[in-house]
């Protein structure tokens, strides 16, 4: 996959990036050396020296490692390459390789399945980094779910007994519970500023990032199984715990969109819509492409292609992937209309918006705004992910920090 998030697509695309292939034999995979071609040398050669996932083949295309060497260049010089950190999850061995640079620090992320195949690479935080000081929350690890375990992260503040408590959906494809993007973890910022306010969060690991092969090979799969199932079962955890006076749900992207329908299935004091589209996603990512085909050289007649398929969702077979996801995934998103959901809630409804988000615009800020009774505040700087930054993808690659404007808005919110 493109190691950015350009578009809504591309997350979906990487949702279902770990179907099984084939059976080969096991390679040698040394994780310091392929990152150091990857970010200073010959990228096209790895294609020829490591073996790759057809999935992830057909993800990269022809240019897609050296689209990521040339992403990776703005954080400045390469530093140092150092000793990579090894673990397992769900069958795939990760590499996490700190890497310094100039500009940014970061951890090149890759993954390989039993095959020895390469299935995956991104961008995280840099695991180096000094460990910030958290005195003022108490963190607690969680885990729910019955048929699939999914792993969270409850903050709850300090020295108070009872406080109300955040759910907090992130947007679409294989996101942890921290939003990772690039150096960026959005909703760990949040849960930390949130605990400074006396509120407490709840943030988990999304069922398509713990169990990309069960959702790939469903062709059923929907937003139920993508968000709904999922929290219903933290409310149904929360909501019997004395210290938590009151629930509200935060959702960024298309964990906003689907609040409406969420709502209907809990008891909820206020919705938090952060970015949240008003608009279908097959506009949204058809106003992406068009936007990206002005700052990028990058050929996305492909997903042209592909979005026009979904005109005719009639005439799609069941098993049939369209841009990562199944017939059944399409109908049911692209059946649902959150803004008329949305008129007949009755509890506090907040939507936030940032003015250089080029995902979810200012458009779909003025849809909301022109049918619903709320709170709405958008922020003139801020990105998708509400960090300061320049309107485009390549704001994802520079470390930035949730505004404490957007945040102290929400705490704002919850306690008035």
């Amino acid at each position: 996959m493109k190691i950015l998030k350009l578009f809504l697509v591309i997350t979906l695309v990487t949702m279902l990036s770990a179907c099984t292939s084939e059976k080969s034999e096991p390679v040698a995979f040394d994780a310091k050396s392929f990152s150091q071609v990857l970010l200073e040398g010959d990228a096209s050669s790895l294609y020829e020296s490591y073996s790759f996932t057809d999935e992830m083949i057909s993800a990269l295309g022809d240019d897609g490692l050296s689209l990521i060497q040339t992403q990776l260049k703005a954080l400045g010089e390469l530093e140092a390459i150092e000793e990579p950190k090894v673990s397992e999850s769900q069958g795939y061995t990760i590499y996490s390789v700190p890497c310094k640079h100039s500009y940014q620090n970061f951890d090149l992320v890759i993954s390989i399945d039993s095959d020895g195949k390469i299935a995956g690479i991104v961008m995280g935080n840099y695991s180096n980094e000094e460990v910030a000081d958290l005195s003022f929350l108490d963190s607690e690890e969680v885990i729910f779910g019955d048929e699939y375990k999914i792993n969270g992260t409850l903050y709850t503040p300090k020295g108070i007994d009872t406080y109300p408590l955040v759910i907090m959906l992130s947007g679409s494809g294989p996101n942890d519970k921290d939003e990772t993007i690039g150096p960026n973890k959005p909703f760990e910022d949040i849960a930390e500023g949130l605990a400074k306010n006396g509120i407490a969060t709840l943030r988990f690991d999304k069922r398509t990032y713990t169990y990309p092969r069960e959702c790939a090979s469903d062709i059923n799969f929907t937003i139920e199984d993508e968000y709904i199932k999922d929290t219903m079962a933290v409310y149904e955890m929360i909501s019997k715990r004395d210290d938590i006076s009151s629930i509200y749900v935060l959702g960024h992207s298309l964990g906003g969109q689907i609040l409406p329908r969420i709502e209907k299935m809990i008891e909820a004091d206020g919705l938090i819509y952060m970015a949240a589209p008003a608009r279908d996603l097959k506009t949204l990512m058809s106003e992406q492409v068009s936007y990206l085909e002005t700052v990028s050289d990058t050929d996305l007649s492909a997903y042209r292609s592909d979005l026009a398929r979904l005109d005719d969702l009639d005439n799609i077979n069941d098993d049939e992937l369209i841009m990562g996801a199944y017939k059944a995934y399409w109908q049911d998103l692209l059946n649902f209309d959150q803004v008329k959901e949305a008129k007949d809630i009755t509890i506090p409804q907040l939507f936030l918006q940032g003015e250089n988000d080029y995902q979810v615009t200012m458009e779909d800020f003025k849809i909301w705004k022109d049918n619903i009774e709320a709170t709405f505040i958008s922020y003139p700087a801020l990105t998708h992910i509400f960090c300061d930054g320049d309107k485009g993808p390549d704001a994802y690659m520079q470390k930035g920090q949730v505004d404490d404007k957007v945040i102290e808005d929400i705490a704002s919110f919850i306690k008035g």
